[in-house]
């Protein structure tokens, strides 16, 4: 079944996508995971204070792993175009 919408399905984000969107983020500007997280910010603030390009939301793409083995694949609402 395909993830959120998509054309993509689980390995295939997990073993193809992600890795190729990796590749691609490590070429850019960085950001932890605490810069998402502060208490009391709501999406439109964080994209203001770190100067995104996004006005109301912003793409991400996840895999969550357990023992080196995926488990989870996530999109955003946008994460891809």
């Amino acid at each position: 079944m395909a993830i959120n919408s998509t054309k993509y399905y689980f390995n295939q984000i997990a073993n193809v996508i992600a890795p190729q969107k990796y590749k691609e983020l490590l070429k850019s500007k960085m950001f932890t995971t605490q810069d998402f997280s502060t208490k009391g910010n709501a999406v439109k603030t964080i994209i203001r204070n770190l100067q995104l390009q996004y006005k109301d939301d912003f793409k991400g793409i996840y895999v969550i792993y357990e023992d080196d083995k995926p488990i989870y694949v996530g999109i955003s609402k946008k994460g891809f175009d």
